[in-house]
């Protein structure tokens, strides 16, 4: 199932944190294959080679603007993880930003909306 709704028109929008730091934009979104429902944001940043995910769950609306409800330095630390994450990493990143594992979807494959796809990811509580 593709995604639904305004979850396409995310991707190119302008990323601010908690703290109103612009950190970059929306590089894509992995979603819930099966529901639509998004899972990661992934985030391209300047000056940053790979790109950060961020729990979708950490998403808030905002005017022409993604709004994270984290500060700009727990974005900065946050672990490296591949795209899509590992079990392993996703649970680190969850820990990392506050989220409980399960406010991120893995019943089902992720697939990447801009992106090629992305392979299953395992479930995050084994």
């Amino acid at each position: 199932m593709p995604a639904v709704g305004l979850i396409p028109a995310l991707v190119g929008a302008p990323v601010l944190t908690s703290d109103d730091a612009a950190v970059g934009m929306v590089a894509d979104l992995l979603v819930d294959a099966e529901t639509g429902r998004p899972a990661w944001l992934v985030l391209g940043r300047p000056g940053h080679r790979e790109p950060a995910l961020v729990p979708a769950a950490l998403l808030r609306t905002r005017c022409r603007a993604v709004a994270l409800a984290c500060a700009a330095d727990v974005l900065a630390a946050a672990p490296p993880a591949a795209h899509p994450p590992s079990a392993g990493q996703a649970r680190r990143l969850c820990r990392h930003f506050g989220v409980s594992v399960w406010d991120v979807p893995v019943e089902s494959p992720l697939a990447a909306v801009r992106g090629t796809g992305a392979a299953p990811v395992a479930a995050l509580a084994a």
